[in-house]
């Protein structure tokens, strides 16, 4: 290969380090020692290794009839084979074996892994990616958490046998016709087909854990310092405990449905598959919804000087009954009226409306008792069987609607809700946005307008009166002590505090 040749392939790593990276490569995050590259102090775990994991749990030879592979992979330089019981091979995993149990045993500290075990299951919705959860199982009050870890990691070791061995990148384990795993670290299964198909009295339902021979090779071959080795190690230590929960849920399917079932995962993590989702609940990282959030511009139109906005950030599964909450919240509302959103046809080029706005289609409302009341009953909506995407990402509508909402329709206090599209999902991790904030205000001005003023000729004549010294009609006392949503210290149109407003904000959950 020529210079230009490796310099050209080395600016294709960096390249690809800092897609990953977040803009460095290895050498830089070595350069500042967030990547460790040099010697440091070797570990000195001394936990026990437990059963599931420890050696007579590997893989002896190749389990039969479950898999057709009938024989052990040697290693490449064929001085032996890849199994635990090999003695090289055992010294090498010895230290990866007590750090996945140190690893799982300490599981049981964690909120994440007691719902795993005790949670309850509810249906999918629909704009999700799976089909149904499993059945709701409640869990025994009585039983403390490490109990439980305990009895399921028992259960997996002795009633489903459970065994680990090795695999290779080209050759699937269990039938060679089946698609090869290629760089996968592991792989969690059961000897499925031999329940369903070639079952006898005698066949029990087993499940096996393996581990790509990939690092381990660099292991046994490679000159490691012991940062690298202990890199290796954790990683392959990380991949038997993620492998073992697939397992653990497994073993709760079979327990609970007596057969396979489609795998949970936890309302809007990223990381919808199990093992991902326990390391980042294990080492408490912060993740990425899955769920897109949209940004939505709402205007008041009652007000101009100042204007009244907010720019909020919104999950797309959230409701309409929830997004009531969110705009009562952002815009100081006190709750105290009836609301609806109205969702009408964009207005054509040339085309003029009395309201300004094109013919309303959809009428959502929190309850849909009296819809019988209105000149169309049929767009008469609950509002809570309705959320933001089935609007914005909706074929019927997407692109050609516009949506509002009204608060309390005597004062008639509208707000228009523009839809500015999706959310940079790197926005929240930059501008600092906990995870557990949901909804949040991004930007806005004005200061939220008066309950019950009187609509918008009302609130005009409020901000007047504070702009005045005399109040012979006693406005001011009224706002500052009988307002529902006033203040003692007055009136001034344009303050407005964000961070009271994401206070708010954080108490409401999509």
């Amino acid at each position: 290969m020529s210079k230009i040749e490796q310099n050209r392939e080395i600016d294709l790593i960096e390249d690809y380090q800092k897609q990953q990276l977040y803009g460095f490569t290895t050498r830089e995050l070595a350069d500042l020692d967030a990547l460790c590259i040099r010697d440091i102090l070797p570990g000195n775990l001394q936990n026990d290794i437990i059963p599931l994991f420890d050696r007579p749990s590997w893989e002896l030879s190749p389990a039969q009839p479950a898999f057709t592979r009938k024989f052990l992979y040697p290693f490449a330089d064929g001085s032996g084979y890849w199994t635990a019981h090999n003695d090289e091979m055992w010294r090498i995993l010895e230290p990866v074996v007590r750090l996945a149990s140190r690893m799982l045993m300490l599981s049981y500290l964690l909120p994440w892994f007691d719902a795993l075990l005790n949670g309850p299951r509810r249906e999918i919705p629909h704009y999700r990616l799976l089909t149904n959860d499993l059945e709701e199982h409640k869990k025994n009050p009585y039983l403390s958490f490490e109990w439980d870890r305990n009895h399921i990691i028992e259960e997996l070791h002795t009633k489903y046998d459970y065994n680990l061995g090795f695999m290779i990148e080209t050759e699937h384990l269990a039938a060679p016709y089946q698609d090869a795993p290629g760089d996968a670290l592991g792989l969690t299964f059961t000897n499925n087909d031999e329940m369903l198909y070639e079952r006898t009295p005698s066949f029990q339902w087993r499940i096996f854990g393996f581990l790509n021979t990939r690092h381990f090779e660099i292991v046994r071959s490679a000159r490691l310092n012991s940062s690298e080795r202990m890199n290796v190690q954790w990683l392959a230590a990380s991949t038997m405990v993620h492998k073992a929960i697939h397992a653990i849920y497994t073993a709760i399917a079979l327990d609970t449905t007596g057969g396979i079932a489609d795998e949970i995962f936890f309302e809007d993590k990223a990381m919808v598959e199990l093992g991902f989702a326990f390391e980042f609940a294990r080492l408490t990282a912060s993740q990425e919804s899955l769920i897109e959030n949209y940004l939505l511009l709402v205007r008041m139109t009652c007000s101009d000087d100042p204007v009244i906005t907010r720019l909020l950030s919104v999950p797309s599964d959230l409701t309409f009954a929830k997004l009531h909450h969110v705009l009562q919240a952002a815009f100081g509302w006190a709750g105290c009226h009836a609301y609806s959103f109205s969702v009408s046809k964009l207005l054509e080029e040339g085309q003029q409306s009395f309201t300004g706005r094109g013919k309303e289609i959809l009428t959502l409302m929190w309850d849909d008792d009296m819809k019988d009341a209105y000149p169309d009953p049929d767009q008469i909506k609950k509002d809570s069987d309705y959320t933001l995407a089935d609007i914005y990402d909706s074929d019927e509508y997407k692109g050609k609607i516009e949506v509002s909402y009204e608060y309390d329709h005597g004062d008639s206090w509208d707000h228009e809700i523009s839809f500015l599209g999706r959310a940079d999902p790197a926005m929240r991790r930059a501008m600092h946005i906990p995870d557990d904030l949901q909804v949040v205000c991004l930007a806005g001005e004005g200061h939220p307008c008066a309950e019950d003023a009187g609509g918008a000729g009302g609130w005009e004549d409020l901000k007047k009166t504070f702009k005045r010294r005399n109040d012979p009609e006693g406005r001011k006392d009224w706002y500052k002590y009988s307002c529902a949503n006033g203040d003692p210290k007055g009136l001034d149109p344009y303050k407005w505090d964000i961070l009271d407003v994401n206070d708010a904000l954080s108490q409401i959950k999509a």
